[in-house]
């Protein structure tokens, strides 16, 4: 479950950092993610395994327990999805947030699949992101970068 999960949010700061202004930066970060492909690979596969073995154990008992067969049931299995998921959610950081601005503003991380900048800064662009404001929700505009 940790590689199903918190591997994404590694995938997605070093998608950022390859977009980076400091070329070493840049490159390494680059090579990383192969890395992170193979650990999303492992944790997608791995965790599909089990659900599937635990599917056939439950098939072969007449209660369709897969523990009584020795294996892990799928109320634990989702025991941990709920665990790592919204744990690895928190490892994205806020919609809003100074420091994501500051490390783009400054250079050192960039958007991947972002081509609308025209400057690596993008001091004047904003976006529009989804926010609650007085208990409805609503589109605010927000700076692509703070202003260092």
């Amino acid at each position: 479950m940790f590689t199903m999960f918190t591997d994404r949010d590694g995938k997605y700061q070093l998608l950022a950092l390859a977009e980076s202004g400091f070329d070493p930066l840049a490159r390494t970060t680059r090579f990383m993610l192969t890395e992170e492909a193979h650990h999303m690979f492992v944790g997608e596969t791995g965790v599909g395994r089990v659900v599937k073995r635990a599917c056939d154990l439950m098939k072969q008992d007449p209660n369709e327990d897969a523990r009584q067969q020795g294996g892990i049931d799928l109320d634990t299995v989702q025991k941990y999805v709920n665990h790592w998921y919204s744990s690895s959610l928190d490892l994205f950081g806020g919609e809003i947030s100074t420091n994501a601005a500051d490390y783009f503003a400054s250079g050192l991380k960039g958007r991947e699949h972002e081509e609308q900048f025209t400057d690596h800064v993008a001091l004047h662009a904003t976006y529009r992101i989804p926010v609650i404001d007085d208990g409805r929700l609503d589109r605010a505009r927000r700076p692509a970068a703070e202003r260092a």
